[in-house]
Parts: C-alpha cells; sequence; structure tokens
C-alpha cells in the first residue's frame, strides 16, 4: 500500500515568502556590506550607488546571499507549482499548468546558477551569471503573463482590482527597461540607471508574488504539498 503524507500551508505563507525572502536576503546583505564598507551607503532603489549582485560578492556577505538566495529559489519553484495547480482547480487544461510549471522551474534553476557563481572571478562564471540573471527574469516574466492570461476566465468579481494591480505590475516591469534605456540614450550614466531598473524591477516582482497570496484568497485556494510514499 503506498501512503501519502501532505501539510498545507495558510494561503499567504507561500507566495508571501516568494515575495519576502528575495528582498530581505538582499537588503540584509547590502547593509552588511555597507557596514564594512564594501559598498557605499545610500538608498539603492532611488540612486543606483550599487549593483544587485554587488550585495553578494564578497565575504562575509557572500554567505549570507547564498544561504538566503537559493532557498528563496526553491520557494519560487513551489510557488508557481501552486499556481499552476490553482489554475487547474478552476479548469484550466493540464497543458496551461504545465507550461507554468516548466517557465517557473527555468526561473528558479536560473536564480541557482547566478547565485552559486556569484562573486567567482572568470569567464565562465560572468557568463552563468549573466544567462542565470537573464533566464531567472525571462521564466519568471513568462510565468506572470501565463497566469495572468490563463487566470481571465477564472476571474470574480472580488479579484477584479487585484487582477488590475498584477497588469500593472507586468506593465511596469518592461516599462523600466524601456526609461532606462531611454535615460542612458539621452546621456545619463549607464551603471546608476541599470542599478536602479534592477532594485526595482526585483521590488516589483516580488510584490506580484505577494498580489497572487490575496488572489488564492479570494477564491479559497490554500497550498496543499503532497510529500513521502511508502509500503506496508
Amino acid at each position: 500500500m503506498t501512503v501519502h503524507r501532505s501539510t498545507t500551508l495558510p494561503f499567504q505563507a507561500l507566495p508571501f515568502w516568494a515575495a519576502l525572502l528575495p528582498l530581505l536576503t538582499i537588503h540584509v546583505c547590502y547593509l552588511v556590506a555597507a557596514g564594512l564598507d564594501h559598498l557605499p551607503l545610500c538608498v539603492p532603489h532611488v540612486t543606483g550607488c550599487t549593483s544587485t549582485s554587488a550585495t553578494g560578492r564578497l565575504l562575509p556577505e557572500s554567505l549570507l546571499f547564498r544561504a538566503g538566495m537559493i532557498p528563496a529559489a526553491v520557494i519560487i519553484l513551489l510557488f508557481w507549482d501552486r499556481c499552476a495547480t490553482f489554475l487547474q482547480h478552476g479548469d484550466q487544461s493540464t497543458s496551461r499548468a504545465h507550461a507554468i510549471r516548466l517557465c517557473g522551474a527555468a526561473a528558479a534553476l536560473s536564480l541557482i546558477l547566478y547565485t552559486v557563481n556569484l562573486g567567482i572571478v572568470g569567464d565562465s562564471h560572468r557568463l552563468m551569471r549573466r544567462i542565470g540573471i537573464d533566464g531567472f527574469f525571462v521564466g519568471n516574466y513568462i510565468a506572470q503573463l501565463l497566469l495572468l492570461f490563463f487566470y481571465g476566465p477564472m476571474s470574480r468579481p472580488t479579484t477584479r482590482f487585484i487582477r488590475r494591480c498584477l497588469v500593472v505590475v507586468c506593465v511596469l516591469l518592461p516599462a523600466a527597461l524601456v526609461v532606462g534605456e531611454g535615460l542612458k540614450w539621452s546621456g545619463v550614466a549607464k551603471d546608476p540607471v541599470n542599478n536602479v531598473v534592477e532594485w526595482n524591477g526585483l521590488a516589483l516582482v516580488c510584490g506580484y508574488y505577494a498580489l497572487v497570496a490575496w488572489l488564492w484568497r479570494g477564491h479559497g485556494f490554500v497550498a496543499v504539498f503532497r510529500f513521502g510514499t511508502g509500503r506496508s
């Protein structure tokens, strides 16, 4: 006989941790780095004095960065898996759910690839970091768009405002890139602009995760995980 065990998380736990842990990790690492004079002290979301990557390049903050971001990647993987299950509960097709899972897995694995190569010198590691960070943002953004599109037929009057907020996030992310490129084209220094886009882009991504918690609540959806098998 096969035995399945399951655990249930409150509706907000999974998406809220997906939102909180990456932000908490990067900001704590930044404060540690600034306190050790590894980075300048500023408000990076506004001034762009440093990049998000710089918060995890040197010891000891690099250890904190890995300790936070690798679990965050696992949580993001689980988050997108439960988003796919959420769609299936709304009678969406299995192929749509698999598309969400695939994009979410690509984003999470890319984030791990980026994290483990951060702070290591060498062209190959630099390439891995570029592949990792691009893979995370592209995979995650496609998953965001798919969830938003597939969710349309499931929308309820009580969740319409949340859906509009999700649309705003999905519009602001590419808009930030376009504005950033326009500023650089007009002569503004490249690095500060890129850094501001990075910091605020991450905040928007995490904001999307948090909004999904309230979307789930509007449908009474609870994250349930099955684990462990055995025979007796």
